[in-house]
């Protein structure tokens, strides 16, 4: 019974853990030139800190380049560091 309860709590905990701290979106860039970037953003918290990973795709849907950084928090914070990184075009 100890070993069930025990292996109970540690799923649930490992559950939580990799729940909590995940933000995912994706929005659009206007280009100076007309067209437009499609960002794909995800930012998580995890044991080493936080994980953030901006991934660009062109109208076409080809993809232009990724960067990443320690940014995290609210969904506008992590669109600011996506924004400052995006590919020139």
């Amino acid at each position: 019974m100890k070993r069930f309860i025990g292996s109970s709590i540690l799923v649930v905990s490992l559950l939580g853990t990799a729940l909590a701290g995940v933000l995912k979106f994706t929005f659009t860039i206007s280009n100076p030139d007309g067209s437009s970037t499609t960002v794909r953003a995800s930012s998580r918290t995890n044991r080493q800190g936080n994980v953030t990973v901006c991934d660009y795709y062109s109208e076409s849907g080809s993809y232009l380049g990724q960067i990443q950084g320690t940014t995290s928090g609210t969904e506008e914070s992590v669109e600011a560091f996506c924004r400052t990184g995006a590919p020139s075009r």
